[in-house]
């Protein structure tokens, strides 16, 4: 699991239920606002700043403040994007990933979550239509998709680039761990909220705290900073937890709830010993388990999550045509 620096760590679990803590002095720790400002927590570095948590130098805070506006300044960029795109192309069959949907469900103030790109879930019906749009306003693919008609359908997303802003259209939620929950499953999972007079779909509750566990667990084996802090303002209610569990059995992700929970509350604490016990004891399905063990072992990262996308896929059929449609498009490269 992540270890993290002393000062990332106290600056990250910011705002989480803890017992009372001493101020951090970093006014010597040369290499902290190029930390926190690649962490993407300068806001919640800011909000301690100022309520006395953090204790830094004037250059220091004068860094702070620039770092932290430059990251408000590109999420304020991705808001206008996600809204406009919204506003033209309406919400059905879209869900806004994380970002945007986090920023303002799960904390106090938005500012206290940062992000650097817009990850739109698009049913695959709408995805020429959606990718279109963004086209229409200067963003290309960034890169050539392998086996493009395997992709099509089991790949997770394209990403697309502006030169300044970076936008994931996703056709799954994950590549390999949770290549079974399918397209329906998500959008059942669906609701809606309005941000600025705009409705914006977003995952339920739930579905949120599950997903931020297949993110953290499912896509490397350093999980990012910004999902274990989600993960434990997520878990501050064990009837969420509870909810989630079972969301997360259906989704056969159990035991990555599970895990992603323990490592938010052992990275940055805040998690409620209630809402520890409410997974201390899933393990997940054998088959969860063993997905996670071909992700975790070397090798190619394409060949690990094409082997766990296959064995996470539910149906004989589904597994026959992804076989198909994979060796179809590398025989077609070839």
């Amino acid at each position: 699991m992540t270890i993290l620096l002393p000062a990332l760590a106290h600056v990250a679990s910011f705002g989480l239920a803890s017992p009372d803590r001493p101020a951090l002095d970093a006014r010597y720790d040369e290499g902290l606002i190029g930390s926190l400002r690649a962490s993407k927590i300068t806001g919640l570095a800011q909000a301690a700043y100022r309520a006395g948590d953090l204790i830094l130098d004037d250059e220091q805070a004068t860094a702070l403040a620039a770092a932290q506006t430059a990251l408000a300044a590109v999420n304020l960029e991705i808001d206008a994007l996600t809204l406009s795109a919204l506003v033209d192309l309406g919400h059905e069959g879209l869900v806004v990933l994380k970002g945007m949907a986090h920023a303002h469900l799960e904390y106090s103030d938005p500012s206290l979550r940062e992000y650097g790109d817009l990850d739109l879930y698009v049913e695959r019906s709408r995805f020429e239509e959606v990718e279109s749009w963004f086209a229409g306003r200067g963003f290309d693919r960034s890169f050539s998709v392998f086996a493009p008609a395997w992709a099509s359908d089991f790949g997770k997303s394209v990403m697309l680039s502006s030169g300044a802003l970076e936008v994931d259209l996703h056709r799954n939620l994950s590549q390999g761990l949770a290549l079974g929950v399918r397209p329906d499953d998500v959008l059942a999972a669906r609701t809606t909220i309005v941000i600025g007079g705009v409705v914006v779909p977003i995952l339920e509750g739930p579905a949120r705290l599950v997903h931020a566990a297949i993110h953290a667990l499912g896509g490397s084996s350093t999980p990012p900073l910004t999902g274990l802090v989600d993960i434990a303002h997520m878990s501050s209610d064990p009837r969420r937890v509870r909810a989630s569990l079972e969301l997360a059995k259906v989704w056969d992700v159990a035991g990555t709830l599970a895990d992603a929970i323990a490592a938010a509350a052992g990275a940055l604490g805040g998690v409620p010993a209630a809402s520890l016990s409410v997974v201390e004891n899933e393990r997940g399905s054998v088959n969860e388990r063993i997905r996670r063990r071909v992700l975790e072992s070397a090798g190619h990262e394409f060949r690990r999550d094409a082997l766990t996308g296959l064995l996470s896929l539910r149906s004989v059929g589904t597994r026959a045509r992804f076989v198909r449609s994979l060796a179809t498009s590398i025989a077609i490269r070839r």
